[in-house]
């Protein structure tokens, strides 16, 4: 055989001799979970074997962890060096792990693997890659392999610690899964299907939990249990989950379910509070320049405004200011899983991963007023008829231009992205852009009968899209952006609808100058009040869930990501066949499997290779997970062969 056993004690030091006569040696890689192996020999090596720790083989290592013998035939089997971190405790109740997803990662290692009582010998971090992705994410009272299983995979990572013979060392890396399936020079070339005969007894299984969209996260603490309700479905029908969580983080006691308004009082930035949309308590009426744009991200209410000025509240009571870097407005702002974006005037895109410290990422051209996480990427809209997209976590941008139409206010509705804004200078005409994968391509569409009118923002709620604008202007739509229905409601004056946001019940719209709120359950039918408020100007509104227990709201979110419609393929590959491992596909890649006697064509992610060694025979045999690219990404990318 080619390939010798080799055997490792407790230090990793070599112990015997090598074992070159096995009757077979399997290992196994996977994408999410311990590496395996199990090894057949004669029974003469049981005292070898018996006083050893570790085998290694085919440049991986693995802990011995059961020995079996039936006199002629000894038989062992365990499992790779990442279970070393099975025995790893974060010990803490709740650690949040929240920045750029390397760094905080490598950080966690070093704190609990590295250093103190549960320092493992011989570990090293591996090389600084420098992934722009980032993390927010909860850990605690859990071994560190549970941590990294269930968060690096989430985010298409995983990890592995292998042994450097050489070097007598054992290193960590993080490892990222590359989509060797998309291939922009032509046909991929990293194909599994019975048609090309280099896979066979291929088995499918399928996951019907597609309708997932409500979470119920219990903490389970024994004497103060805190329950958690996450709700994605948009008001549409609800299909729940129950996920038990491992934390709950307490915020202040003023930390309730409210709406935040901002704009200007006389010339100074304004803030103001209300829990039901109707009465408002002002918090900030000096101080800072005009507020042109307020979110709810992350447990936490962002607002943004001129000169570079960036605040933060958990309560909307009191608010933090931090250092932008930039003196431009600001007018939008976007929290994804650890990194924050907000964007402003001359195209300024900045980037932070803990809200105080900021970089600017994209400078020059147009005014951007609305990123949004499309799924898998970023994607910022402006005026002038500008967008920009990021495909690598907001490091880099690239723009493309909707000639005469400036983009307002983007939302995502399901798998879609809606944008709302207004065509041409004066007079304007209301105008939509929508695009079901993520603005590689989008439709247009001009409400051209609507002269000198245009859509300022847009909400969803009850399955319904509905968008404000001026001059009184309150339209909806039942088909997600396609078609528009108008339902302005009457009112004493004329309202100069500016903002729409929607609490879980009801929509609630205001008035830039004119202080009216309309409100709807339906989001049609509008009751339209004066309110009594002390901005001579109001920009923006934006409702925001209590942050009492935002981990838990965290690991709902993370359950609810992870319960989708899947179908797994397993199948083994013929040798001497393509594609082969480690030249056109590795673990987490995602590669393309084609069955043409199913009509199945799908992208499917590489989670487990198997590696058989036997006497005359070598063979690779790929197992294909749950993790795929969606339907219209698949058919996207088929379509731009």
């Amino acid at each position: 055989m080619e390939k010798e056993i080799r055997l490792l004690d407790e230090d990793l030091e070599i112990y015997g001799d090598p074992i070159d006569n096995y009757t077979s040696f399997v290992y196994t890689e996977k994408w999410s979970d311990h590496d395996t192996f199990s090894a057949t020999l004669p029974n003469d090596y049981f005292q070898d074997i018996k006083a050893a720790k570790y085998v290694y083989f085919d440049g991986k290592t693995f802990k011995i962890e059961s020995i079996k013998s039936n006199g002629s035939t000894l038989t062992i089997g365990g499992r790779g060096l990442s279970a070393l971190f099975d025995g790893v405790v974060i010990y803490v109740t709740s650690q949040r792990v929240k920045g750029k997803l390397e760094t905080e990662i490598r950080d966690l290692v070093t704190e609990y693997a590295m250093s103190g009582a549960q320092a493992i010998n011989k570990l090293v971090l591996g090389s600084l890659v420098g992934y722009a992705t980032a993390i927010d994410a909860f850990a605690g009272k859990q071994s560190l392999a549970d941590f990294l299983f269930s968060a690096l995979p989430l985010r298409g990572y995983s990890f592995a610690l292998n042994y450097d013979y050489e070097a007598d060392e054992i290193t960590f890396d993080i490892l990222y899964g590359e989509n060797k399936s998309q291939d922009d020079g032509g046909d991929s070339t990293v194909i599994f299907s019975t048609e090309e005969g280099n896979i066979e007894n291929v088995e499918y299984a399928e996951d019907d939990r597609d309708e997932y969209n409500f979470a119920y996260v219990n903490d389970e603490d024994d004497t103060d249990p805190q329950i958690v309700e996450v709700d994605l479905s948009q008001g549409g029908p609800v299909k729940a989950l129950y996920v038990s969580g491992r934390n709950a983080v307490t915020a202040s006691d003023d930390s309730v379910n409210l709406m935040v308004m901002v704009g200007t009082i006389s010339g100074a930035g304004y803030i103001a509070t209300s829990t039901d949309g109707h009465t408002w308590t002002t918090r900030v009426t000096s101080g800072y320049g005009q507020f042109w744009a307020v979110d709810y991200q992350n447990g936490k209410f962002i607002v943004c405004g001129e000169n570079g000025v960036i605040l933060t509240s958990a309560a909307g009571v009191t608010w933090t200011s931090h250092t932008s870097g930039v003196s431009v407005a600001l007018e939008g702002a976007l929290y994804y899983d650890g990194v924050y974006i907000v964007t402003g005037n001359s195209s300024n895109i900045l980037k932070s991963y803990d809200e105080a410290n900021w970089t600017l990422q994209n400078t020059g051209g147009a005014k951007i007023v609305s990123p949004i996480w499309c799924g898998s990427r970023f994607v910022a809209f402006g005026t002038l008829g500008y967008f920009y997209t990021s495909d690598d976590y907001g490091d880099s941008w690239e723009y493309t231009n909707v000639a005469g139409f400036s983009c307002i206010k983007a939302i995502k509705c399901y798998d879609r992205i809606v944008c709302v804004g207004y065509y041409r200078a004066e007079p304007t005409t209301p105008g939509v852009l929508y695009s079901d994968d993520e603005f590689d391509t989008y439709d247009v569409i001009e409400l051209s009968s609507l002269t000198g009118q245009k859509f300022l923002d847009v909400a969803l709620g009850v399955n319904i899209l509905v968008a404000v604008g001026q001059i009184n202007m309150i339209m909806y739509s039942e088909d997600y952006g396609e078609t528009w229905v108008d339902c302005t409601p009457s009112a004493t004056g004329t309202p100069d609808w500016i903002t729409i946001t929607f609490d879980g019940e009801k929509f609630h719209a205001y008035s830039a100058t004119t202080k009216h709120h309309a409100y709807s359950t339906d989001g049609i039918n509008f009751t339209v009040e004066t309110i009594s408020i002390s901005a001579t100007l109001v920009d923006a509104v934006v409702y925001g869930t209590s942050t009492y227990t935002a981990s838990l709201y965290q690991q709902g979110i993370e359950a609810l990501q992870a319960a989708q419609k899947t179908e797994s393929i397993a199948a083994d590959a013929l040798p001497n066949k393509t594609p082969t491992y480690g030249a056109d596909y590795s673990i987490g890649d995602k590669v393309d499997i084609i069955d043409p006697t199913r009509g199945i064509m799908a992208v499917k992610r590489v989670e487990q290779v198997q590696h058989v060694f036997e006497p005359q025979k070598i063979i690779t045999i790929p197992k294909f997970g749950t993790q795929t690219l969606g339907l219209r990404e698949f058919i996207k990318r088929e379509a731009g062969k």
